[in-house]
């Protein structure tokens, strides 16, 4: 296998283009480790260290240290490994490690999704910041539909009214600059301007 190119990406990195058109980042001193140079063909026995023991390790540290972190979605810790620049090969053999062990679980990521923000942002909301994360469509669908919502009154409307309670909102008698803020507000948590206008009762929408 042919090196095609050698990129500098940093000080300390650079990004390798193969014949074949498959790239991956190294440390420089790995290029002078493995002895790689651009137009120069790479000994079978490098190409096998790297494809299969030490870029498959560094990219299953590097996702065990992102869930350190924090909870990731499949998708997110995807564009996480390919923007730091391992091989489609490599990524998938990551991903494949970390949801063996349930380290990545996107069926359990819904679930403690809507338990974190069910009182905070309306069914919708929830349903296009999980898409927006990757999470598959059905997927989120299962999760809303097995979730209960309802409390004997409308679910986004006690939302609502609590949201409005935490704010300090006291009806009509709400000074109208409020009033705006605070439509704007549940606007961009999802909510429907109809069940806005029954819990900020004479609201106008005109003013808003």
């Amino acid at each position: 296998m042919v090196v095609r190119e050698i990129t500098e990406l940093s000080k300390a990195k650079s990004n390798v283009i193969l014949e074949d058109g498959m790239s991956f980042s190294l440390y420089k001193s790995e290029l002078r480790r493995y002895r790689l140079r651009a137009g120069e063909p790479m000994a079978d026995a490098v190409y096998e260290e790297l494809m299969y023991t030490e870029l498959p390790r560094r990219a299953k540290l590097r996702c065990m240290n992102l869930l350190k972190q924090r909870d990731y979605t499949e998708a997110e810790l995807r564009r996480k490994l390919e923007q730091g620049g391992y091989p489609e090969r490599i990524v998938q053999t990551a991903l494949d490690y970390v949801k063996s062990y349930g380290y990545v679980d996107d069926e359990a990521y819904v679930k403690k999704y809507i338990e974190a923000y069910g009182d905070k942002k309306s069914r919708r909301r929830m349903e296009n910041d999980l898409l927006k994360k990757g999470v598959d469509k059905n997927t989120v669908k299962i999760g809303l539909e097995q979730t209960d919502f309802s409390d004997g009154e409308d679910a986004e409307i006690l939302q609502i009214r609590n949201l409005l309670a935490k704010k300090g909102y006291c009806g009509e008698e709400c000074p109208p600059d409020q009033r705006r803020k605070l439509y704007a507000f549940l606007l961009r948590r999802g909510f429907p301007t109809s069940k806005i206008a029954q819990c900020m009762k004479g609201v106008s929408f005109e003013e808003c």
